[in-house]
């Protein structure tokens, strides 16, 4: 049995497309993790000032326009050392979301600290899918 491809095991979908992140962003969409178990949110950065700052934050919310919206665990944070480019990640479990209360849908919101123009990008990876193929 040959090993499974890593697009295998992921679904790609956009979060933030090419935005000055020194104002908060948020996805415009939110996607459901019914077949998943894990979600990833990825931001790339351009260069960042020395000791400021990037922040991505997965939310939870009820549908995929983003109702109720609230954060899905900790935000990550990376911290620039001479002014450079960051990525920075977070993960999130299924189990971790409030599916109690409705919440089955994962988004993305980034940020930065920066004073001067900082351009991101964020990608959302839904890994580990209950089912095969994704």
């Amino acid at each position: 049995m040959s090993a499974r491809k890593f697009t295998e095991l992921v679904d790609r979908k956009h979060g933030v497309i090419n935005a000055d992140i020194t104002t908060e962003r948020t996805g415009a969409t939110y996607y459901s993790m019914k077949n998943f178990r894990k979600a990833i949110g990825v931001l790339v950065t351009d260069t960042v000032a020395d000791t400021k700052k990037a922040t991505v934050q997965l939310l939870q919310a009820k549908d995929a326009a983003g109702d109720g919206s609230k954060v899905l665990g900790t935000a990550v944070e990376a911290v620039s050392s001479g002014g450079q480019v960051l990525v920075v990640t977070q993960e999130a479990n299924a189990e971790d979301m409030d599916s109690a209360g409705g919440y089955t849908f994962v988004g993305i919101k980034v940020s930065s600290n920066d004073t001067s123009a900082v351009i991101g990008a964020a990608a959302i990876l839904l890994a580990e899918p209950r089912f095969a193929p994704v």
